[in-house]
């Protein structure tokens, strides 16, 4: 029991690196990295309903051409996504994108510094 809880842990709290959002991330001036960060109930690591509604999310966002997934996971109580962007206005798309896919979501975005 002590041993399949450990595993667990270990694999919600990793990255999720999905083959198709591994593109390669041109460094070109004006790249924006954007982080999306969900508030989820509890402080449980995501549900396999979570995991779906962020796969989805990235999915819009790679076929909306926003951006390009740099990674994804989960924590206690969070799930987040950061892309790479050269939108001029990436938050109004990204909002509409989360909100399209996940209407009661709690969550911020933010644009990280490089």
């Amino acid at each position: 029991m002590l041993i399949a809880c450990l595993l667990l842990s270990i694999t919600a709290c990793t990255e999720n690196k999905s083959p198709e959002f591994n593109k390669t991330i041109e460094e070109k001036p004006g790249l924006k990295t954007i982080r999306i960060v969900f508030s989820l109930p509890g402080d449980d690591i995501g549900s396999p309903e979570h995991q779906d509604i962020l796969n989805r999310i990235k999915d819009s966002i790679v076929r909306s051409e926003t951006g390009v997934i740099v990674r994804s996971g989960f924590g206690m109580g969070t799930m987040d996504v950061v892309i790479r962007t050269s939108r001029e206005q990436p938050r109004e798309m990204l909002s509409g994108i989360v909100l399209g896919q996940f209407p009661k979501a709690r969550f911020r975005i933010e644009e990280l510094k490089e």
